[in-house]
C-alpha cells in the first residue's frame, strides 16, 4: 500500500509523493513503451516525487502544447523509432518529462537533477547520479565542496589523515563544526598533496571561523564582501565615484587576484609604477586612497598587521607631469610670480571667454584663496562690504546625480579679509541683488566649475601664451596662500585663511624667498657684529685638552 503524501494538479500535470521505494521506473511499471501503458501515462521518478503526464494517443488532435514543444526540435519531425513511435510525439513526450523535472517542487531553487536515458529517450532521474531528495543534495553539496566556511566563533573539530595510493601518500583533512543557528552538524573536507598544505589549509578556516574572513581569498573577493564599508568615511556625493572608479578600474586588475595576506609595500610599489606610466596625478592619488581605505579595513580584520599602501616609497613625482622639470616640492612653485603676471592672465580669461565672469573668477581665487567650489557656492549675503570680510559657508561642485552644494572641506565657517584689489569687483557683483542669490555665475546664469573655467577660456593654451605652462585653476589658491605667507601673516592665521585641519599642511607655504633668506643674513651678520667682540672666543677642541 502506498501512502501517498501530497497530491497537486498543476495544468494537467500531477505530482505525488509517496514512498520512494514503491516507485518504479515508467518503463517497468506500465510496460516498455508508454503507448502501452493505460491512458497512455508518463511516470518519470525525481527524488522520491511520482511525476505523471497523459500523451495524446497517436492519431488524435495534438495538444498545443506538444505543437510549441515540437516546435523547438524541428529536424525530428515525421521520424519514427524502432518502436513506430514519430519523432512528433516522442519530441512532445520529452519536453513533457523536461517540464515536469524543472517545474517540479524538488528542482525549485536548487540544480537540475541528474538524468538518465530510457529507451525512448526521456530523460529520467537516477539514484546512482545524483537523484536525490533536495535535503541530501544541500547536505552533500555543504560537505563536499570546499566553498563553504565556518560560521563566525563557532568551535572546529579538525582532523588529519595520511592515506597511501598509487601516487602516493596525500593527506586527508576534515574541519567540522555545529551551526550555531541550526545546530546542525557541517564541515568541509579537501585531500592535499603534503602536510604542510593540509595544516595551511586548517589554519585557514581557523582563521575565518576566529575573524569571520578568509586570510586566502583574493583582493577582488575581499573587495566585494565588504561592500561599502571600505568608503562609509568619504564624501558619497563628490570623492566616492573616484575612489571607487580608481578601485574599479586600476586596483582590482592589478592586484585583485592576490590574496590580501600578501600585500606588500613592494608589490603595491609596483603596481603604482605601472599607474604613473599610464594616468594622470590626480588619478593616481585617487586610486592609491582607495587602496589606503580598503587595506585599512583588512588591518581592522585581522588579515594584515600594518597597512601596506602606508609604507610605499615616497614619490616626487605622482602620476604624468607635464612639466620636463622635475617636481615641484612645495605648493609655492605651484603660484603666480607676481601680481602683474595675474593682471595679464585676468585680461586674458576675459578676452578668450567672451565674457567678465571668467575674469572676475580668476580674480577672485587669486585673492581670496578659495576653492573654486566655494567660488560657486558664495551668496551675495556672505559679502559684508562694510565690515571688509567675506563668509565662506559652503561649497558647490558636480556631484553624483547632478550639482551638489554642502558644507565647506573643512565642515567650518571661516571669514577672509576683502582685500583693497577686490573690492570693486564684489561691489559691482552684489550691486542690485538678492541676498540668497549667487555671487558669481556663468554667463547663461549657470555655476562656475573647473571644468566650464577650463572649457571657455581655453585654458591650457592659455597658459601656454603666457609662459605659465602646468598651472592649474587650484594653482590660483596657491598664488594667494603664498603672497599671504610673504605678507608676514603668521601661521595659524593663515591656517584659518586656508581652512586647513592640519596646520603642517599650511606650513608648506612658509618657505621664505630668496630674498627673506638674505634679509637673515643681514639681521645675523648685524647680530655677530655686536655681540660678537663682547663674547668670549672661540676655542678649537682637538683631540685632546682644550686650545686657545
Amino acid at each position: 500500500m502506498r501512502a501517498v503524501v501530497s497530491s497537486v494538479s498543476r495544468n494537467g500535470l500531477t505530482t505525488r509523493k509517496g514512498d520512494e521505494g514503491n516507485y518504479r521506473r515508467a518503463g517497468r511499471r506500465r510496460g516498455d513503451h508508454p503507448s502501452a501503458s493505460p491512458n497512455n501515462q508518463v511516470i518519470h521518478l525525481v527524488g522520491g516525487w511520482a511525476v505523471e503526464r497523459e500523451c495524446c494517443p497517436l492519431g488524435e488532435a495534438e495538444n498545443p502544447d506538444h505543437r510549441s514543444m515540437r516546435e523547438e526540435a524541428p529536424d525530428t519531425e515525421g521520424k519514427q523509432d524502432d518502436h513506430g513511435t514519430t519523432a512528433d510525439h516522442r519530441g512532445a513526450c520529452e519536453a513533457d518529462a523536461r517540464q515536469s523535472v524543472d517545474g517540479s517542487a524538488v528542482t525549485a531553487g536548487r540544480r537540475r537533477p541528474s538524468l538518465s536515458t530510457c529507451r525512448h529517450g526521456l530523460p529520467l532521474p537516477d539514484k546512482r547520479r545524483g537523484g536525490m531528495d533536495r535535503g541530501e543534495r544541500s547536505r552533500q553539496h555543504r560537505v563536499m565542496t570546499g566553498e563553504s566556511m565556518p560560521p563566525l566563533g563557532v568551535r572546529l573539530t579538525v582532523d588529519v589523515q595520511a592515506r597511501e595510493g598509487a601516487r602516493g601518500t596525500t593527506y586527508y583533512a576534515r574541519v567540522r563544526w555545529t551551526h550555531p543557528v541550526t545546530h546542525h552538524r557541517e564541515g568541509v573536507k579537501r585531500t592535499h598533496g603534503s602536510l604542510e598544505e593540509a595544516r595551511a589549509w586548517v589554519e585557514r578556516l581557523e582563521g575565518a571561523a576566529r575573524t569571520g574572513v578568509d586570510a586566502g581569498e583574493p583582493l577582488a573577493d575581499y573587495v566585494a564582501r565588504l561592500g561599502d564599508r571600505w568608503a562609509r568615511g568619504i564624501d558619497p556625493a563628490s570623492t566616492l565615484d573616484p575612489y571607487s572608479a580608481g578601485l574599479r578600474k586600476r586596483v582590482l586588475p592589478a592586484l585583485g587576484h592576490l590574496p590580501v595576506s600578501m600585500m606588500t609595500a613592494g608589490l603595491i610599489d609596483r603596481a603604482i609604477d605601472q599607474w604613473e606610466a599610464a594616468y594622470g596625478r590626480s588619478t593616481v592619488k585617487n586610486t592609491i586612497a582607495a587602496l589606503v581605505l580598503v587595506l585599512d579595513e583588512a588591518v581592522r580584520d585581522g588579515l594584515l598587521v600594518r597597512n601596506p599602501a602606508k609604507d610605499r616609497a615616497r614619490r616626487r613625482i605622482v602620476g604624468r607631469s607635464v612639466l620636463p622639470m622635475a617636481a615641484p616640492e612645495s605648493p609655492r612653485d605651484f603660484a603666480l610670480p607676481d601680481v602683474r603676471t595675474l593682471s595679464r592672465l585676468v585680461e586674458e580669461a576675459v578676452q578668450r571667454g567672451g565674457h567678465q565672469t571668467w575674469g572676475d573668477c580668476v580674480m577672485i581665487l587669486a585673492t581670496t584663496a578659495l576653492r573654486i567650489s566655494e567660488v560657486a557656492g558664495l551668496q551675495v549675503g556672505d559679502v559684508d562690504l562694510l565690515r571688509g570680510l567675506v563668509t565662506v559657508r559652503r561649497q558647490t561642485y558636480p556631484g553624483r546625480g547632478g550639482l551638489a552644494t554642502k558644507e565647506t572641506k573643512g565642515r567650518r565657517r571661516r571669514p577672509l579679509p576683502i582685500i583693497e584689489p577686490l573690492r570693486a569687483t564684489l561691489e559691482r557683483l552684489t550691486v542690485a541683488k538678492a541676498r540668497d542669490a549667487r555671487l558669481l555665475v556663468g554667463p547663461r546664469g549657470g555655476v562656475i566649475t573647473t571644468a566650464s573655467l577650463r572649457d571657455a577660456t581655453g585654458w591650457d593654451e592659455l597658459v601656454n601664451d603666457l609662459g605659465l605652462a602646468g598651472l592649474v585653476r587650484h594653482g590660483l589658491r596657491h598664488t594667494a596662500l603664498t603672497w599671504m605667507a610673504d605678507a608676514g601673516v603668521e601661521l595659524h592665521l593663515l591656517q584659518r585663511v586656508a581652512g586647513h585641519q592640519d596646520p603642517a599642511v599650511t606650513s608648506r607655504y612658509l618657505h621664505p624667498d630668496h630674498q627673506a633668506v638674505l634679509d637673515v643674513g643681514v639681521a645675523y651678520s648685524r647680530w655677530w657684529a655686536q655681540s660678537g667682540p663682547n663674547s668670549s672666543a672661540l676655542r678649537l677642541v682637538e683631540d685632546g685638552p682644550v686650545a686657545g
